[in-house]
Protein backbone atom coordinates (compact mmCIF):
# COMPACT_ATOMS: atom_id res chain seq x y z
CA UNK A 1 0.00 0.00 0.00
CA UNK A 2 3.03 2.61 0.73
CA UNK A 3 4.01 2.06 -2.87
CA UNK A 4 0.78 2.98 -4.43
CA UNK A 5 0.83 5.57 -6.88
CA UNK A 6 -1.11 7.97 -4.60
CA UNK A 7 1.34 7.65 -2.49
CA UNK A 8 3.95 9.08 -4.85
CA UNK A 9 4.23 13.16 -6.04
CA UNK A 10 2.35 13.22 -8.67
CA UNK A 11 1.72 16.69 -8.89
CA UNK A 12 5.62 17.48 -9.71
CA UNK A 13 6.16 15.70 -12.89
CA UNK A 14 4.40 16.60 -15.86
CA UNK A 15 1.31 14.72 -16.87
CA UNK A 16 1.76 11.60 -19.29
CA UNK A 17 -0.85 9.22 -20.65
CA UNK A 18 -1.84 7.07 -18.03
CA UNK A 19 0.48 8.49 -15.12
CA UNK A 20 3.15 6.75 -16.66
CA UNK A 21 4.78 10.31 -15.30
CA UNK A 22 4.65 8.44 -11.62
CA UNK A 23 5.68 4.87 -12.44
CA UNK A 24 8.70 3.15 -10.09
CA UNK A 25 11.61 1.95 -12.32
CA UNK A 26 13.28 -1.11 -11.13
CA UNK A 27 16.49 -0.45 -9.59
CA UNK A 28 20.17 -2.33 -7.84
CA UNK A 29 18.03 -1.48 -4.60
CA UNK A 30 14.44 -1.75 -5.28
CA UNK A 31 12.25 0.79 -7.03
CA UNK A 32 12.74 4.50 -7.84
CA UNK A 33 11.04 7.50 -9.03
CA UNK A 34 12.03 9.57 -11.95
CA UNK A 35 13.55 12.75 -11.00
CA UNK A 36 10.53 15.33 -9.86
CA UNK A 37 11.31 19.19 -9.32
CA UNK A 38 9.74 21.07 -6.37
CA UNK A 39 10.44 25.07 -7.27
CA UNK A 40 14.04 24.74 -8.45
CA UNK A 41 15.20 21.51 -7.41
CA UNK A 42 14.55 18.22 -8.55
CA UNK A 43 14.18 15.17 -6.17
CA UNK A 44 13.68 11.29 -6.00
CA UNK A 45 12.59 9.10 -3.96
CA UNK A 46 13.96 5.09 -3.83
CA UNK A 47 12.23 2.01 -1.68
CA UNK A 48 15.79 0.58 -1.39
CA UNK A 49 14.70 -2.95 -0.26
CA UNK A 50 18.50 -3.85 0.80
CA UNK A 51 18.81 -1.30 3.65
CA UNK A 52 14.37 -1.33 4.43
CA UNK A 53 14.12 2.35 3.87
CA UNK A 54 12.34 5.11 1.21
CA UNK A 55 14.62 7.32 0.28
CA UNK A 56 14.13 10.67 -1.14
CA UNK A 57 16.90 12.66 -2.59
CA UNK A 58 17.24 16.26 -3.55
CA UNK A 59 19.32 17.60 -6.40
CA UNK A 60 20.98 19.85 -3.91
CA UNK A 61 23.20 16.90 -1.84
CA UNK A 62 20.18 16.14 0.50
CA UNK A 63 18.36 13.23 1.83
CA UNK A 64 15.98 11.88 4.29
CA UNK A 65 15.33 8.16 4.91
CA UNK A 66 11.79 6.83 6.19
CA UNK A 67 11.91 3.23 7.72
CA UNK A 68 10.36 0.42 6.13
CA UNK A 69 9.08 -1.20 9.18
CA UNK A 70 6.08 -2.93 10.35
CA UNK A 71 3.75 0.31 11.27
CA UNK A 72 0.88 1.20 9.81
CA UNK A 73 -0.02 3.41 6.36
CA UNK A 74 -0.78 6.15 8.54
CA UNK A 75 2.35 6.24 10.09
CA UNK A 76 4.46 5.72 6.88
CA UNK A 77 2.54 8.36 5.24
CA UNK A 78 3.19 11.15 8.30
CA UNK A 79 6.62 9.84 8.15
CA UNK A 80 6.84 10.61 4.50
CA UNK A 81 5.22 13.82 5.00
CA UNK A 82 7.43 14.69 7.41
CA UNK A 83 10.67 13.82 5.46
CA UNK A 84 9.59 16.29 2.67
CA UNK A 85 8.86 18.90 4.82
CA UNK A 86 12.40 18.74 6.48
CA UNK A 87 13.63 18.98 2.76
CA UNK A 88 11.32 21.91 2.44
CA UNK A 89 9.73 19.89 -1.22
CA UNK A 90 6.30 21.34 -2.01
CA UNK A 91 4.58 18.36 -3.83
CA UNK A 92 0.50 17.49 -4.72
CA UNK A 93 0.32 13.92 -2.73
CA UNK A 94 -3.07 12.48 -3.49
CA UNK A 95 -3.93 10.97 -0.15
CA UNK A 96 -5.84 8.13 -0.72
CA UNK A 97 -4.77 4.55 -2.90
CA UNK A 98 -5.40 4.22 -6.51
CA UNK A 99 -7.39 1.16 -7.90
CA UNK A 100 -7.90 -0.36 -4.60
CA UNK A 101 -11.17 -1.23 -2.50
CA UNK A 102 -11.51 -0.43 -0.42
CA UNK A 103 -9.58 2.97 -0.47
CA UNK A 104 -8.77 3.80 3.01
CA UNK A 105 -7.17 7.43 2.85
CA UNK A 106 -3.24 6.80 3.30
CA UNK A 107 -3.92 8.99 6.81
CA UNK A 108 -6.44 7.09 8.38
CA UNK A 109 -5.26 3.91 7.87
CA UNK A 110 -4.46 2.69 11.22
CA UNK A 111 -4.20 -0.73 10.75
CA UNK A 112 -0.75 -2.78 11.88
CA UNK A 113 1.08 -3.95 8.71
CA UNK A 114 4.16 -6.24 8.75
CA UNK A 115 6.20 -5.90 6.36
CA UNK A 116 8.31 -9.44 4.15
CA UNK A 117 12.11 -8.34 3.05
CA UNK A 118 12.23 -9.43 -0.62
CA UNK A 119 14.22 -12.71 -0.87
Amino acid sequence: MVANRGEDPAGSTPLVNHWWNVTYEVSARGLRTHLMHSGVRGFDAEFDFLDHQLVVRGTDGSTRSVALKPRSVADFYAATLAALAEMHLECVIVPSPNEVSPAVPFAQDTEPRHTTPPR
